[in-house]
């Protein structure tokens, strides 16, 4: 999925950080790669298993930096992206779909590379029923991440 197609769902969407503090309720919260991906797998089982999204652009970098972010995944978590970039490779436009639908082993992918420093992933949550607010989750340094909220 591209950023345009994923506009046209119900997430937060902003281009910089900067946009995000000034339009959205905003928050930092601290968590190891372990708790975040506790968290993010419990927020797509909150939605039926769907309506949570991630900006993984690892297919985007130069080769060298690919291999360096590889280096610190095992071997099977090596095999899923092999997998995930073929389908980025027969995608229509493959410099632009960097945008995938959550499942539990691209979460514990993406919250291990924050943990680490190697390639910062956002993560969009659809609103759930329980609170109707859509949420993006923007890592960032220090196992941090930045929260925007819907307001209503």
């Amino acid at each position: 999925m591209t950023a345009e197609d994923l506009k046209r769902r119900p997430v937060i969407y902003v281009e910089n950080v900067v946009q995000g503090m000034q339009d959205y309720k905003s928050t930092i919260v601290s968590m190891s790669g372990t708790e975040a991906c506790e968290y993010f797998c419990s927020q797509r089982i909150l939605r039926g298993g769907k309506g949570v999204w991630v900006d993984f652009y690892l297919f985007r970098l130069r080769p060298e930096e690919t291999r360096r972010v590889l280096s610190l995944l095992n071997p099977e978590e090596g095999e899923y992206l092999r997998e995930l970039e073929k389908k980025v490779r027969t995608a229509p436009d493959p410099d632009s779909d960097i945008i995938f639908e959550a499942d539990e082993s691209l979460l514990q992918i993406i919250t291990k590379l924050n943990e680490k420093e190697a390639l910062f992933s956002t993560v969009y949550l659809e609103p759930a029923f329980q609170d109707g607010k859509a949420y993006t989750w923007w890592g960032n340094y220090g196992k941090q991440y930045v929260v925007f909220e819907s307001v209503e």
